[in-house]
């Protein structure tokens, strides 16, 4: 039977005097009546309001916002006019201004930003003039200037950028030899974008990093399968920008590794625990930050076993590359760790669970 648990991780780094204590939950309005749901999602806060997309049933889809109450609850704008739904996503806030994707008969899939008001809600830049589109995706904040993925042209990725006026185009990644399956921004630094590239197909999937050079726009290469063939098979995930570096993890047939890119060179972590030290980590990595350290916290995998038997908790200091160990959970119950962690008041939150999945 699977059991959850709560279990606190106690490092405190600052002593808190004031709680603010959660008040009861209500309804702030029936956005799509008739006992249907509005299913509001992608929830972003930006000066005391709240934005999201809901369907109340007349528009589709489409952008909304509230300040708390039934009143300043409503909808922003119909982009795609009508019953249709524009497809929003990615909503995301830089300098002030709410940032997302979004669809319209007119032209297509672009990129669009909002003040809050209907008048201010527009289009930034029709980049694949018509009713095309360039779909936008990854969207994300790198030191004031808004960065994401194109995918509307048939076997090429393009990576734009935007000063929220208009649009340029940065680098673009094609075919050459195995196909492209994915391209998403992971992380960044203060002079680099980091580039995630998977090729294949969604039943072989092998992944790379490249880097572009923000003041020069130029592409090289970081780690992976492609090109030039530096590893036989490679997967790369659990990525995570941080105090000015790219966190990532990489899995291959030469085992895996948790690694940071300060935008010059790539450092490999070593995690200590008992006096003993370990570069090899095969397994899924998640990352928390926890004021100016990071949590690292990986899976521990049993070979005999074939299975996940437990989960063990690291901490990086700045200008480190060895992780002390904190805390492991592998031969009691529960012992797995599950879902997202949390840090409030310099405590540590995460979830634990008896179920063990191969």
């Amino acid at each position: 039977m699977k059991q959850l648990y709560l279990y606190i991780v106690v490092v405190v780094l600052q002593l808190f005097t004031t709680h603010t204590l959660a008040q009861e939950a209500s309804l702030i309005k029936n956005i799509r009546p008739a006992n249907l749901s509005s299913a509001p999602q992608q929830l972003v806060a930006l000066n005391n309001i709240v934005y999201f997309v809901a369907n109340d049933g007349v528009h589709g889809n489409e952008l909304w916002r509230s300040d708390g109450t039934n009143s300043g609850t409503y909808m922003v704008k119909d982009i795609n006019p009508g019953g249709s739904e524009s497809f929003i996503n990615n909503l995301m806030v830089m300098n002030g201004i709410l940032y997302f994707a979004a669809f319209n008969k007119s032209n297509g899939g672009e990129l669009w930003r909002s003040d809050g008001t209907e008048n201010g809600t527009k289009l930034v830049e029709d980049e694949n003039v018509g009713s095309g589109g360039i779909d936008p995706t990854s969207l994300i904040n790198v030191n004031g200037t808004l960065y994401f993925i194109g995918n509307a042209i048939a076997n090429k990725k393009i990576v734009y950028r935007s000063n929220g006026n208009s649009v340029e185009e940065v680098n673009s990644y094609t075919n050459t030899g195995y196909e492209i399956y994915d391209v998403v921004i992971g992380g960044f630094t203060s002079s680099k974008v980091f580039i995630n590239i998977t090729f294949g197909s969604s039943i072989d999937l092998d992944d790379e990093i490249q880097a572009i050079n923000i003041n020069t726009k130029q592409s090289e290469f970081i780690e992976g399968l492609y090109p030039p063939f530096q590893l036989d098979f490679a997967n790369i995930g659990d990525v995570y920008s941080f105090n000015n570096k790219y966190f990532y993890h990489i899995d291959s047939y030469v085992g895996g590794a948790v690694r940071f890119n300060d935008g010059n060179s790539s450092t490999t972590i070593s995690f200590e625990r008992n006096g003993f030290e370990t570069s090899n980590i095969p397994t899924p990595i998640r990352f928390t930050p926890f004021g100016n350290n990071l949590f690292i916290q990986y899976f521990t995998y049993d070979e005999q076993l074939g299975l996940y038997p437990g989960s063990s908790y690291y901490l990086l200091k700045p200008n480190s590359s060895k992780a002390q160990h904190i805390v492991s959970y592998e031969n009691t119950s529960p012992h797995l760790a599950i879902n997202k962690n949390a840090v409030l008041y310099g405590i540590l939150y995460f979830g634990l669970s008896d179920y063990i999945f191969r």
